[in-house]
């Protein structure tokens, strides 16, 4: 028994090793990068560096990766780590390289710590009972929902054109009209794109049904070519390399150390092949680096400094109108698009962020509180239906929506958005222990 639990501890010190040393050299690399960025696009990034901030941002990093459970099997550990990859290590970026500010980003840093806490000391309890009867009548309403979306895009648009198909041409794509959904269609289009489509791919991989689960990405493309959202590229590639990988014992640190290393590489070969004409620089570095990571992390701040100069918007635009008539400071202004003007220059860019961003924008530093511990909430959730499905159907999920809270935001996706949806799958959702990749008793002796 001794031996075991030494093993066992040895084991974990080595996970934990390797992932810190990944997230360091991401770290690292990810900052080199950010200076070629900014020379070459020096109206939207800013180079100001701040040594203090430097060793504070780095401090602040070290202290949020400790604060996570690597060693514990869980979803909300994976999930965690994966916001704190995409989104707090590009925020520390921009916030020492940049020179921004500290009141926000310390008012992250600790909105973030909470998070951590709440996910590591809080118990879990299970209130209401699930039957599979429910689940089955969801699961088959979700396939409903996905064909009458797919139905109506293709009878108002007809054939996709192939413009998306070069990465360069999606804004001009999507600024040309030419794809055209009512507001009704275009909440459709978000729940299947986040939500319907991936718990369709995750059960067709873990029931083996490989040509539904083909037929289920190549849906999710078909959008893509439609409607030009670069984000929608990443929903099947995480959700197929997640599933499938979850079955092996070290996907976790496998995969974390092989995503970070392989941003790593990818930040430091631009620099080094910085042509403008190649493929790193063109495609992969503005598509996995500069979309996901620095340009979402960089409009937080921007989004601070506009929103601390200005009203709160608080809940107005949230509810509907006819169900709560909140006041809305900003109904009549487009916001976002101020924002690109005010400090990018660029009127007609839409600066969308994540859900970070969206707690300020509320309700100030209170609200960046609370987005994070309502986040936080929702992982011990996701930790509940883990143990009444499996470690692989839960991530398979809940992967592509919580990675697209670098751009979308959280408060207002539950009465609209695609977290509405999730919301009921993680309250009523259980899944039969023969359809998923283990039963909850073989999970617990898997990790125990």
């Amino acid at each position: 028994m001794i031996y075991e639990r030494l093993k066992s501890r040895q084991r974990d010190l080595k996970t934990i090793v390797a992932l810190f040393l990944g997230m360091l050299l991401f770290k690292f690399s990810l900052d080199i990068s950010y200076w070629l960025l900014m020379t070459q696009e020096a109206e939207t990034f800013r180079g100001d560096f701040s040594p203090l901030k430097y060793a504070l941002g780095l401090i602040c990093c070290i202290t949020l990766f400790f604060g996570i459970r690597h060693s514990q099997q869980n979803v909300s550990s994976f999930m965690l780590y994966l916001v704190f990859v995409l989104q707090f290590i590009p925020i520390t970026t921009i916030y020492a390289l940049g020179n921004d500010s500290t009141e926000y980003y310390i008012s992250l840093f600790f909105a973030f710590l909470l998070c951590e806490v709440i996910v590591a000391w809080t118990k879990d309890s299970s209130v209401l009972e699930r039957n599979t009867f429910i689940s089955k009548t969801m699961h088959l309403g979700f396939v409903g929902i996905t064909i009458l979306t797919l139905a109506l895009i293709i009878l108002k648009n007809g054939v996709p054109s192939l413009t998306a198909l070069n990465l360069l041409n999606v804004y001009e794509l999507r600024s040309s009209g030419s794809f055209q959904l009512s507001k009704y269609g275009s909440y459709l289009l978000g729940f299947a794109v986040t939500v319907l489509l991936p718990m369709m791919i995750t059960k067709c991989l873990l029931k083996k049904r490989y040509l539904l689960a083909g037929l289920s990405c190549g849906v999710i493309f078909l959008l893509y070519l439609y409607s030009g959202h670069k984000t929608y590229l990443f929903s099947f590639p995480l959700v197929v390399v997640g599933v499938l990988w979850a079955k092996r014992k070290n996907f976790y640190t496998e995969l974390f150390v092989t995503a970070t290393t392989g941003f790593s590489a990818l930040s430091l070969l631009t620099c080094v092949f910085s042509d403008e004409g190649g493929i790193l620089r063109r495609y992969l570095y503005p598509l996995f680096i500069r979309r996901t990571m620095l340009v979402p992390a960089n409009n937080k701040f921007k989004y601070f400094d506009y929103f601390s100069q200005r009203p709160k918007m608080g809940l107005g635009g949230i509810f509907p109108r006819w169900l709560l008539p909140i006041e809305n400071p900003y109904e009549n202004i487009r916001y976002s698009y101020e924002i690109s003007d005010i400090y990018y220059g660029k009127p007609e860019m839409n600066s969308n962020t994540g859900f970070l961003a969206e707690g300020y924008m509320r309700f100030g530093h209170p609200g960046t509180f609370l987005v994070l511990i309502l986040f936080a909430i929702l992982l011990k959730q996701m930790d509940k239906l883990q143990s009444r499905s499996s470690y692989a159907l839960t991530l398979g999920i809940f992967i592509y929506s919580v990675f697209s809270l670098t751009d979308a935001h959280l408060l207002d996706s539950f009465v609209s958005g695609p977290w509405l949806i999730l919301l009921f799958i993680l309250i009523l959702y259980k899944e039969r222990a023969s359809c998923a990749k283990e039963s909850p008793l073989e999970y617990q002796k898997h990790t125990s």
